[in-house]
């Protein structure tokens, strides 16, 4: 099982210590979803820093919405949270080679996207609430509606992690809200890599 691990950042100082703990703890996916305080100049320089290691360790990079950075940059896909762009503009804007992850948050919501050239759908929130979701979306990709993956996310826990997998989740998303017990953010993430990979 794929374990995402989402940085959920609205500063450079925080972005840089989150890679450090994803890549240090093992983390071979790792997803920078910054807001608006934090410049693309930033990311450039965060990617630039880390670009050697994360190759090294053949981990991939996925920005969340930034899809013209992602192709400036050359990292390796784009999360689309943002669904006012259309997803016909993404892929023509990137080309054929990034990874191409969108949110969604109901099964109406995968219908949708049929006929799209899609690598992976995110459903947040996926615990404790959103276990229907998951079962009705892998239900929608068992009858071949889109083939990709699904990933969820928000609320999932070493404890809690199960659920979203026998509901029908391929991979898992984490975050910094991971850490538990008095441990520290790496050590948090590869415990979880550790149980659910």
């Amino acid at each position: 099982m794929l374990t995402q691990y989402i940085i959920n950042t609205s500063s450079l100082t925080d972005l840089e210590t989150q890679l450090r703990a994803a890549l240090d703890a093992g983390a071979l996916w790792v997803e920078i979803n910054a807001d608006s305080s934090v410049s693309d100049a930033d990311i450039s320089a965060t990617v630039e820093k880390f670009r050697p290691e994360m190759a090294e360790k053949n981990a991939v990079l996925i920005l969340a919405d930034r899809y013209e950075l992602v192709k400036e940059l050359k990292v390796d896909g784009v999360h689309m949270r943002d669904r006012s762009v259309p997803l016909s503009k993404v892929r023509v804007a990137l080309d054929a080679w990034p990874i191409l992850g969108v949110s969604v948050s109901t099964p109406e919501d995968v219908q949708a996207l049929r006929g799209n050239d899609i690598d992976y759908l995110y459903l947040s929130p996926a615990l404790p609430s959103g276990l229907d979701s998951v079962t009705a979306i892998a239900a929608l990709l068992d009858q071949k509606i889109i083939e990709a993956p699904l990933v969820a996310a928000g609320g999932i826990t070493a404890d809690n992690a199960m659920q979203a997998i026998e509901a029908g989740a391929n991979s898992l998303a984490i975050n910094s809200s991971i850490v538990a017990d008095g441990k520290g953010l790496t050590e948090s993430i590869k415990t979880f890599i550790e149980k659910y990979s």
